[in-house]
């Protein structure tokens, strides 16, 4: 059941209550609960057609396993580590949040199982430290499947 908001005509918003999915148009929208230690965070999956995305914003680990999941164009994520070091130098295996995020191998993991295309990592700025040339650089070395952005408009 969708209700509209009170900014519906202004923004072109709406709200979901008591409900895991919507369509709009041609757009399915399923929203996923991925219920972690921190509480229930929503996962959505979009499609159109034949393409699909996966939008995981926060408290993405454990990714809980869903068939909504499976052969989806493209997975954005956050909370991903490239190397396991952080800006201060220290290795993620003693951070106490270590937990929380997913490795790289672990993203390869995600992506052969759930036999996603591509996989686009963001907030990566927030925690390493890194600079924009270096994910550029790493980005070029993973281009077939990861992309590491700050900002998103993404065309599927």
């Amino acid at each position: 059941m969708c209700e509209y908001t009170l900014f519906q005509n202004i923004l072109n918003c709406i709200s979901i209550n008591r409900a895991n999915y919507a369509k709009i148009g041609s757009i399915e929208l399923h929203l996923v609960n991925n219920k972690t230690h921190r509480g229930n965070m929503t996962f959505y999956v979009i499609s159109d057609g034949s393409k699909k995305a996966v939008y995981a914003c926060c408290d993405v680990k454990p990714f809980v396993p869903n068939e909504l999941y499976y052969d989806a164009d493209v997975l954005i994520i956050g909370l991903v580590s490239d190397d396991g070091i952080l800006k201060d130098g220290s290795s993620l295996d003693s951070a106490p949040f270590r937990d929380d995020m997913f490795t790289l191998d672990e993203m390869l993991e995600l992506k052969r199982t759930y036999r996603i295309k591509r996989i686009v990592i963001t907030h990566i700025d927030e925690y390493w430290g890194k600079s924009y040339a270096y994910y550029r650089e790493l980005e070029k070395m993973t281009k077939n499947f990861l992309n590491w952005l700050c900002a998103m408009d993404i065309v599927l």
